[in-house]
C-alpha cells in the first residue's frame, strides 16, 4: 500500500524506500500503468540496498491493475493536468529530505512512468541530474534539462518502434545532453518486469547492472 506524504501544503501518496547506508542520493521512481505495485516496492527496496533514499510517487492513489484492461482503465483515472503538480510535491519532498543545499537527484521511469521522468529531468534540473527510462517516452524542451540520459529499450516492442525511439532519442541528443540508449535483443515491452510472462532476466540484470553503474558516475 502507499502512504500519503504532505510537503508545503501539497499532498500526495506514494512509497519512500530509506537505505540503512545512505549515500547523501536520492531517486524518483516512476511506476508503469500498473500501478505502483510489488515490483516497484521490490525495486525501490533494492536501490535503497544500494544507498539511496528512494521516492515513488503513486499517481493511482493505491490502485493496482493486473490486465493490459485494468492497466487502460487505469490510466484513463489519471488526472493530466495536475501531473506536474504530483512531481513538483514528491521532488520538493525528496530533495528536503536529502543533506545539503543542493542535493543530487536520479529520475527512474518505467514504460508510462517515462513520461513522468521526462517531465522530472526537465523541470526540476537543479536536482535532477540522471534519468533513466525503460521503454518509455517523453515530450518537451530538453534544453532546459541538465540530466544525462540513459534508455533501456525492448528489441520488439509492443508499442513504439525502433524509428520512434530513435526519434525520441535524437530529441535528447539535439539538446546536446549526454544520452546512451540501449536496445536488448530478443525482449518484449515489460521485460524488466519480474510479475510479467515478458520478463527476461538476463536482459534485466544487465539493464540493472548498467542503471547502478550510470547512477553512481552521474550523482557523484
Amino acid at each position: 500500500m502507499s502512504q500519503k506524504f504532505e510537503h508545503n501544503g501539497g499532498t500526495f501518496n506514494g512509497y519512500l524506500a530509506s537505505p540503512a547506508t545512505p549515500n547523501g542520493k536520492g531517486i524518483l521512481f516512476f511506476h508503469a500503468w500498473w500501478g505502483l505495485n510489488d515490483f516497484i516496492r521490490q525495486t525501490c527496496d533494492a536501490l535503497a540496498g544500494e544507498g539511496y533514499l528512494v521516492l515513488a510517487p503513486d499517481y493511482y492513489n493505491g490502485k493496482v491493475g493486473t490486465t493490459i484492461e485494468e492497466a487502460e482503465a487505469l490510466t484513463e483515472t489519471v488526472d493530466w493536468d495536475n501531473a506536474d503538480n504530483l512531481i513538483a510535491t514528491s521532488a520538493a519532498y525528496l530533495a528536503a529530505q536529502l543533506p545539503g543545499e543542493s542535493p543530487k537527484m536520479g529520475a527512474i521511469g518505467i514504460s508510462l512512468g517515462g513520461v513522468f521522468t521526462v517531465n522530472a529531468a526537465i523541470a526540476y534540473s537543479q536536482w535532477i541530474k540522471a534519468a533513466v527510462i525503460y521503454y518509455g517516452l517523453g515530450e518537451g524542451n530538453f534544453g532546459k534539462s541538465k540530466a544525462a540520459f540513459l534508455g533501456h529499450l525492448a528489441e520488439h516492442d509492443q508499442f513504439d518502434d525502433a524509428e520512434t525511439y530513435q526519434a525520441f532519442e535524437k530529441q535528447i541528443k539535439d539538446a546536446k545532453l549526454e544520452t546512451t540508449f540501449y536496445t536488448y535483443p530478443n525482449t518484449e515491452h515489460w521485460f524488466i518486469e519480474t510479475d510479467r510472462p515478458e520478463y527476461r532476466p538476463e536482459a534485466a540484470q544487465l539493464a540493472w547492472e548498467r542503471t547502478l553503474d550510470f547512477l553512481e558516475a552521474k550523482l557523484k
